[in-house]
């Protein structure tokens, strides 16, 4: 499933219990790995604080909910040996400034991500430069960012734009548009 990080926040996380799902967790983060763009875990908030969850303990990913087998699948950050080296390194993806590459020009801002459930990986990230009303929104694919560090997102090509969005120019073109009156067939039979 395609999703982004706005959708994907604050999802319960359910476990398996005498035939009925249970929430145990409310999935609050991503472990990205700087240097893949995989996702490594998430972060979730539970009873007994903040855990990692796996994703290949992830039964089901829906818009809605993520279900689990056991409570037992969540770990404890201090118990998951072989992701200390991606913990050490991780970085916010969310709000990090992005750069172009060669230019070092600061574009913006990560304001969402886009990630397939199904591969944890990253697929875009969108940015936003300058301010309401004046902002514009950018979408940039993965294959652009060349490197994620705690400086911020680099990217290969500033020229990389799937979609830009100038709001203030949004906000124009619906005022002027003008809506045409529905022709019903009431209408139709009365112009004859």
């Amino acid at each position: 499933m395609l999703t982004d990080y706005k959708r994907a926040c604050k999802t319960w996380v359910y476990a398996e219990h005498e035939g009925q799902n249970m929430p145990i967790a409310q999935m609050i983060d991503f472990v990205i790995n700087p240097e893949t763009g995989a996702f490594e875990a998430l972060w979730v908030r539970a009873l007994g604080g903040n855990k990692l969850l796996f994703a290949k303990y992830i039964l089901e990913w829906s818009e809605s909910a993520l279900i689990v087998k056991h409570e037992d699948d969540l770990v404890n950050p201090g118990e998951a040996a072989h992701i200390q080296t991606v913990l050490q390194k991780e970085v916010t993806i969310l709000r990090s400034p992005v750069f172009d590459e060669k230019t070092k020009k600061n574009l913006g801002i990560v304001i969402n991500f886009s990630f397939d459930t199904l591969s944890p990986r990253l697929l875009s990230i969108e940015i936003k430069t300058g301010i309401f009303p004046w902002a514009k929104r950018r979408i940039i694919p993965h294959n652009k960012i060349t490197k994620i560090t705690d400086h911020g997102i680099y990217i290969s090509d500033n020229t990389a734009k799937i979609k830009v969005t100038d709001e203030k120019e949004e906000t124009k073109s619906l005022k002027r548009k003008k809506l045409e009156p529905v022709k019903t067939t009431e209408s139709i039979k009365t112009k004859k």
